[in-house]
């Protein structure tokens, strides 16, 4: 985080449960929102800001699912930027995420703001074999499309000896001139974590 300097960091599966979440603290970041499972271990997402901006919740506990889609949201109004951080896990319902994904893109693409959604969405938009998850693939970057939401990350984020895939991704509906955006290695989890700079 002192290297990228973030004004906003989004981590999901955290494994926090309620009272776990009151230990961590990042400097100079506040939690602004965070899910934690209640039935269910592991899991969870969170969005950290800055101290000195101002962030407000975005209504969207409704759609969680635990298992199937997690989600919370925030907007910071003097950055213009509504900020939604996502987990489906591997084994969740695809139904279940695909209509919940739909009404979070109803609920946060409504207006001027620049919309930034991040997360493991354990589909892997490099999949060149499984007619399933093609599938699924396309019907994700189509729903996200009719929203003005286009994928910032093309590379593999996870990588093994055998597999190499696509899974994770920061999704937004700025102008591809207008930001860069990349993976990092911070040797903290198998997956590479992404960044995007505006």
């Amino acid at each position: 985080m002192e290297k990228e300097d973030p004004d906003i960091v989004c981590l999901t599966e955290h494994h926090l449960n309620k009272q776990e979440r009151r230990i961590v603290n990042f400097e100079n970041f506040y939690e602004a929102r965070i899910f934690c499972r209640g039935r269910k271990g592991r899991g969870g997402m969170a969005v950290y800001v800055k101290k000195n901006i101002i962030s407000k919740e975005v209504m969207v506990s409704d759609l969680n699912s635990e298992g199937d889609m997690e989600v919370c949201a925030v907007r910071c109004d003097e950055m213009g930027v509504i900020i939604a951080c996502v987990y489906r896990p591997p084994s969740g319902n695809h139904k279940i995420f695909f209509s919940n994904m739909e009404k979070l893109l109803r609920r946060i693409c409504n207006g001027d703001s620049t919309v930034i959604i991040c997360g493991d969405f354990n589909i892997n938009l490099l999949e060149k074999h499984n007619r399933q998850e093609i599938c699924y693939g396309k019907r994700l970057i189509k729903l996200l499309d009719y929203y003005d939401l286009t994928a910032s990350i093309e590379t593999p984020i996870r990588i093994t000896k055998s597999t190499s895939t696509l899974i994770d991704n920061i999704f937004t509906n700025q102008a591809k001139n207008t930001f860069t955006a990349c993976n990092r290695d911070p040797g903290l989890s198998d997956h590479f974590s992404q960044v995007l700079h505006s």
